[in-house]
């Protein structure tokens, strides 16, 4: 996150988001090749198809552990501003998806487009926002 000052609320969150990203490469890791490779079925196939999503969903909670924690109110804004945005572009995104879909004949979105596009537009708006709030001697 991009944002001046570290709380410590901010350095927990950091920790927990590193830990919780390093689970998702190691699960999306093993998960990919044990998929192709020893060509899994049924229950098995879902099993690994799903884990890599509990490191995802866990960092989501982190988020919200984050705004919970976070005493900083300038910080916490900031945040729930990026939300705010990459929610909007998430949801924008859907409905002129799924409009698209009804009356035209396009495809659905690529996997993890929507995933993607959302943390996209949050990292953003928090980069924007930090720019916005530079002040003179802010290096």
């Amino acid at each position: 996150m991009i944002c001046s000052g570290r709380t410590l609320a901010r350095k927990r969150y950091s920790r927990r988001v590193a830990t919780s990203m390093s689970a998702y490469i190691l699960t999306i890791g093993c998960a990919a090749l044990i998929v192709r490779h020893g060509h899994p079925q049924g229950w098995h196939l879902y099993f690994w198809s799903l884990l890599p999503a509990i490191p995802v969903i866990w960092f989501i909670v982190q988020m919200g552990r984050y705004l919970h924690e976070e005493t900083d109110e300038y910080q916490r804004v900031v945040t729930v501003r990026a939300l705010l945005v990459g929610t909007g572009a998430l949801l924008g995104t859907i409905v002129v998806s799924d409009f698209l879909r009804s009356f035209t004949p396009v495809g659905p979105l690529p996997p993890f487009f929507t995933f993607v596009l959302f943390f996209g537009t949050f990292g953003i708006a928090q980069a924007a926002q930090a720019m916005r709030d530079r002040v003179a001697g802010d290096e």
